[in-house]
């Protein structure tokens, strides 16, 4: 996989998110958007399942573990009393952290 591309794409959005996030680039459900649909082009072009993969690696690194949902959501709820601002920061540093170390 192109995961150094991927990564070139992940810090473009952290410094210019008005390029590829659509939405209102203030709200965490716009970038998780953009990666649910990042993760399905993926899907369809490569056969790569890449959900069941970034929540195989996210869940041993965390106590709690989520049961059988979206790993979106669960990310999402388990970060629920953050900021907007850190909830985006946080889901753009840990997508930055599965595709440079955990996808080699």
């Amino acid at each position: 996989m192109e995961n150094e591309r991927i990564s070139e794409l992940i810090r473009i959005i952290k410094t210019k998110p008005e390029i590829f996030i659509k939405n209102d680039t203030n709200k965490y459900s716009s970038y998780m958007y953009f990666f649910e649909t990042l993760f399905i082009g993926i899907e369809l072009c490569m056969e790569i399942k890449m959900e069941r993969l970034i929540s195989s690696w996210y869940t041993k690194n965390i106590e709690i573990k989520p049961s059988n949902i979206s790993w979106f959501y669960f990310f999402e709820k388990q970060n629920q009393d953050l900021s907007e601002t850190d909830k985006i920061k946080l889901l753009l540093d840990t997508m930055d952290d599965f595709f440079s170390n955990y996808l080699q």
